[in-house]
């Protein structure tokens, strides 16, 4: 599986601090995004708990399943048929999307409401 590269935030962290390379890549070991599965939790989304960097489980297929996301968001269903006939793999990925999306909009809120 191809995994995503989500090293740029720290790349762009190096730039910014001017942060030693070494530096960085240690910051990288400690969330996991090598691979390494650590004894702190990193995330959750949904009931599931990361203990590595969540990168380490995604493909390069997550470009179509956002852009599949956001036509079904539009009313259209990504396969052929209607909704009973999608596969229920669709709706596992939709359920996640739709979550981070959601989560996302409240983290958004809460900074708007701080600001006020």
């Amino acid at each position: 599986m191809d995994k995503l590269n989500c090293h740029k935030k720290y790349e762009d962290m190096i730039l910014k601090t001017k942060m030693e390379p070494i530096t960085a890549k240690n910051v990288l070991k400690s969330q996991g995004c090598y691979g390494e599965i650590l004894n702190k939790k990193i995330l959750t989304i949904k009931e599931f708990e990361f203990y590595t960097c969540p990168c380490n489980f995604l493909d390069m297929n997550i470009g179509g399943f956002l852009e599949a996301y956001s036509s079904y968001k539009n009313g259209i269903m990504p396969f052929n048929g209607g909704s009973l006939e999608q596969p229920s793999k669709w709706y596992e990925i939709k359920d996640v999307l739709q979550d981070f999306f959601q989560q996302k909009e409240i983290e958004e809120n809460k900074k708007q409401k701080k600001t006020k």
